[in-house]
Order: structure tokens, then C-alpha cells, then sequence
């Protein structure tokens, strides 16, 4: 018998925002960032931080 497993949706898009804040560090004014539209959870980080739903 297996388990179903959580997504790694959220993890996923952690990681890829994380990666896109080193970017705005180095270009600053790159501001893209991605979010799951419809889940709750996880608050906004930087509130001036635009979001692209996936």
C-alpha cells in the first residue's frame, strides 16, 4: 500500500520566488513573482512584490 503524497506546489513556487528576490538583488526593480491562485496559507512576504498567478 502507498500513501498519497502532499504537493510540492507550494515548495516549488518558495523556492522559485526565493531564487527571483536574488534576482532583484542583482537587477533591482525585477519585482515578478508567482503565487497559487485560490490557497490559502503561506502570507505574502514582501507586500510591495507584484505576483503572476500560476
Amino acid at each position: 500500500m502507498h500513501r498519497m503524497l502532499e504537493s510540492t506546489i507550494a515548495d516549488a513556487l518558495h523556492l522559485v520566488n526565493a531564487m527571483l528576490d536574488g534576482e532583484n538583488t542583482v537587477y533591482p526593480g525585477f519585482k515578478t513573482r508567482f503565487e497559487i491562485e485560490g490557497v490559502s496559507g503561506e502570507e505574502e512576504e514582501d507586500a510591495e512584490s507584484t505576483a503572476e498567478p500560476v
